[in-house]
């Protein structure tokens, strides 16, 4: 899709090419006051802050039945828009303000709030019940990178509007929640990788199938990101942290379970961390990997995918436009797969519209390359949206 401006420019230069054949570069872009030869049509992104009273947002999700409800998690709480993002108001979930000039003051607690919401706490993850969309989760996190027991996952069945603390004992605290997911065949199953750090006691992957009523302790320690088989909530992939050094008796790399995270086996990329793993929806035996320094530095070493379920992977990052910076988020377009989005954590977003063969740059108009998080509208056009340290941004593509 192309906005009617560049539909207008490739008109023109059809009708160029029939009065001119010698013409043989293609006006393939237009600016709102010239045109630019020979590039691709590239949208343009375009802030979507109004209300967002903190605009370091961390993760955005997207109402899967009301397209235009969104919610965006960071340090202030959860915020949500019912407008597509025009204007943004709080929810029930809100956290302490940061103060990191004085330690003390990093960890006050206020009136109204409950007493495990700190000041070194943000909204990390957010996920939304397919089937009654009134119902979602966050995770929330340490903001310190030290371990405190900032940890917490709170559920919310009205929109937002109030949060109750839902995880079993034993799970709250720590440091992390570095990945929830909820199952896209069976929203009622939810999935949750937990860290608490080298040298503490490490909590487990954990799984409820009842809307986080009750949860079974699954027991594998080191893992950064899950991702769901589309059509089979028990199929998951998880990728570990790259800490070889400590853990050179355990899997790494990709792995799959086919039993809802009993049993793990390695599957591919071994001797890598990995920063972002992503299941084609519309095929679930296309995977996407990216590779890098989870842990220490965050850089990136290599982007990767899988057709056969991970039995195999090829790399697909020779032509990357950003692989300098560790991958945050591949995003796949759910009608059609030969659309994919890499946002990365330091060189924006790049675009392939050919299943990953070649890339091109999709970061015009952000107000900052570092990109936390990357969720995708399907329709026509589609609608993207990125969470970022500037704030909420918004394509159409």
């Amino acid at each position: 899709s192309m906005t009617s401006a560049c539909r207008i420019a490739r008109i023109a230069t059809a009708a160029l090419a029939l009065l001119a054949p010698m013409i043989v570069q293609a006006i393939e872009r237009c600016d709102k006051n010239h045109f630019i030869l020979s590039e691709p049509c590239i949208p343009t992104w375009t802030p979507v802050n109004s209300g967002l009273t903190d605009l370091d947002v961390r993760v955005v999700a997207v109402d899967p039945v009301r397209t235009t409800t969104l919610y965006a998690g960071g340090p202030t709480g959860v915020f949500k828009s019912v407008d597509g993002g025009v204007s943004w108001n709080l929810t029930g979930l809100q956290m302490a303000f940061r103060n990191f000039e004085d330690t003390n003051a990093a960890f006050q607690t206020f009136d109204r709030l409950p007493p495990w919401f700190t000041a070194a706490s943000l909204v990390a993850h957010l996920a939304i019940d397919s089937r009654n969309p009134n119902t979602l989760f966050a995770a929330t996190n340490s903001t310190t990178g030290a371990w405190y027991g900032q940890r917490r996952l709170l559920k919310s069945t009205d929109g937002g509007e109030t949060w109750t603390d839902r995880v079993s004992p034993g799970i709250n605290g720590g440091d992390n929640i570095v990945s929830l997911v909820l199952a896209p065949s069976d929203p009622a199953t939810l999935y949750l990788a937990n860290f608490d750090g080298i040298g503490d006691s490490w909590s487990p992957v954990v799984r409820t199938t009842d809307r986080a009523a009750t949860w079974a302790y699954l027991g594998y320690p080191i893992l950064n990101v899950l991702a769901v088989d589309p059509l089979d909530s028990r199929t998951i992939y998880a990728g570990t942290f790259d800490f070889d050094p400590y853990f050179t008796d355990l899997p790494n790399g990709v792995l799959k379970s086919s039993d809802g995270g009993e049993t793990w086996a390695a599957t591919g990329l071994t001797g890598s961390g990995i920063t972002a793993l992503t299941v084609d929806p519309r095929n679930s035996r296309t995977l996407y990997a990216a590779t890098g320094d989870s842990w220490w530095s965050k850089t990136a070493t290599g982007l990767f995918k899988s057709v056969d379920g991970g039995d195999s992977w090829a790399r697909i990052d020779n032509r990357l436009v950003a692989p300098s910076s560790a991958v945050s988020a591949v995003v796949v377009d759910p009608r059609d797969s030969n659309n994919v989005y890499v946002a990365t954590r330091r060189d924006g977003i790049s675009r392939s519209t050919d299943g990953g063969a070649t890339w091109a740059p999709f970061s015009s108009g952000l107000q900052s390359l570092v990109i936390h998080s990357l969720v995708l509208v399907a329709g026509n056009p589609n609608t993207l949206y990125a969470g970022t340290p500037a704030g909420v941004f918004k394509a159409t593509d």
